[in-house]
């Protein structure tokens, strides 16, 4: 799950950045700052201390109604409110009929169009993208004065891919094509490609791969604008990771070998991190390849051992990849398995404890380790099992909430005595089947 925001959190950054640099640049028909030269001379007419800070420059652009207007539907896009998006909108539409109507000197333009687009893009409703894609269609004003700019495409492509519609995205990307001026550039890509791993239809992974080829061309034959970006990278792996397809690992590691190869030969758009190989673990995880267990354990060896390297600080692995390593140990039911299992979560525990957040273990690893020790069915992986349950309810009642034992837990602490063949173990399955219906009564 975490690599997923991540992979979101990147192309919203992308995005943002575009979002930003348009706020910030001085649209046709807008005043550029005062020069600090002449605050100075002005000041020193007055005999006063001469300061030129930002601040005072903010309040000379302040009068600028435009600027003013397309700063304030900038900061309700990104204040995460509820409803922003229909007020950003309503804004919009309020200033259009009061500029017409002569009233307001400043008619909206590209910026301010792009700022409620971004609002529909953040929006959790559920027709938030339809709602972004009908403004989009609405931008061109009878004078032709407005027009949408690939910032504009793609902050409805983001809306598109947030909502589940990979199709009606990548449409957009080809309808960018058609036109000289609103040419794709590599966030559009991204953003497509996401939309279609988080989709999870069927042969999702395949189009996400493709388009990422389709960058390698274009790149490759002189267009710059779409060269393949770690993210890219990271889009597909993410999406063959959740695809759950027989061949999912296999191409996973084989676009991790390309990123590698990429990255040492000088390309240092691709370096390849830890969200990378974190996803590769997940895809062995999947796999029903007899050996992708062990696969995944030395690729965290390997990881580790880079992040030791002086500048490979960044690969260190987290706690995503760690509970990546321990489910993908669990599921197999290798013999010995769960022992390598409980032994990564020990070494998260003793990482936490001195100190490393990021590795902090939570229900979800101490879970997987429970359910690897479920299918050792054997007495020995039911007490271990039970010894680890114990271990989280102590957690808990000291403070730890995001150990607290849930229902996958108990779950798998009852499947591994039911397959423990020891005696008693059908009343201590009863028993903690009491605790359990106890427990959630309390909430």
């Amino acid at each position: 799950m975490v690599d997923r925001h991540f992979v979101l959190l990147s192309l919203a950054c992308l995005c943002c950045y575009q979002h930003l640099a348009e706020a910030l640049s001085t649209p046709v028909g807008i005043s550029r700052p005062v020069p600090k030269q002449t605050l100075k001379s002005k000041r020193r007419k007055q005999g006063k201390r001469v300061v030129t800070s930002r601040r005072e420059q903010s309040l000379l652009l302040g009068n600028d109604p435009l600027l003013s207007l397309n700063l304030n539907l900038d900061s309700l896009a990104k204040s995460g409110q509820y409803g922003a998006a229909p007020r950003a909108q309503e804004m919009l539409k309020r200033i259009q009929a009061l500029h017409k109507e002569g009233y307001y000197s400043a008619a909206p333009d590209t910026v301010s169009f792009n700022s409620v687009l971004n609002a529909w893009a953040r929006a959790d409703d559920d027709d938030a993208s339809q709602k972004a894609y009908h403004l989009l269609q609405t931008m061109q004003d009878e004078l032709g004065r407005i027009q949408p700019n690939v910032v504009s495409y793609n902050t409805v492509i983001l809306a598109l891919a947030n909502n589940g519609k990979p199709k009606q995205a990548e449409a957009l990307l080809r309808q960018m094509q058609t036109d000289p001026l609103l040419q794709p550039d590599t966030i559009t890509y991204n953003t497509v490609a996401y939309g279609w791993a988080q989709s999870r239809q069927k042969g999702s992974a395949q189009r996400a791969e493709d388009l990422l080829r389709e960058m390698m061309v274009l790149s490759h034959d002189g267009n710059y604008r779409v060269k393949p970006d770690t993210v890219a990278f990271n889009t597909v792996l993410h999406a063959w990771a959740v695809s759950y397809s027989p061949q999912a690992a296999s191409r996973a590691e084989t676009l991790l070998d390309h990123m590698e190869r990429l990255f040492i030969a000088g390309n240092e758009d691709v370096e390849p991190d830890v969200v990378s190989y974190t996803s590769v673990i997940r895809a062995l995880g999947t796999s029903r390849e007899n050996m992708a267990h062990r696969k995944a354990l030395r690729l965290l060896e390997r990881l580790e051992k880079m992040s030791q390297e002086p500048g490979k600080e960044h690969l260190k692995p987290n706690f995503v990849t760690y509970t990546a390593v321990i489910t993908a140990l669990s599921k197999c039911g290798k013999k010995g398995a769960a022992k390598d299992a409980e032994c990564l979560l020990d070494r998260m525990f003793a990482r936490y404890e001195e100190g490393d957040e990021s590795v902090k273990p939570d229900v979800i690893s101490c879970s997987s380790v429970i359910d690897g020790w479920a299918r050792e069915r054997s007495p020995y992986g039911a007490k271990k099992a039970i010894a680890l349950f114990e271990r989280m309810k102590y957690l808990h009642s000291i403070g730890h909430e995001d150990i607290k034992p849930n229902a996958v837990t108990y779950t798998s602490v009852l499947t591994a005595l039911s397959r423990s063949r020891q005696g008693g173990a059908a009343e201590k399955g009863e028993k903690l089947l009491a605790e359990m219906e106890e427990e959630f009564k309390r909430g």
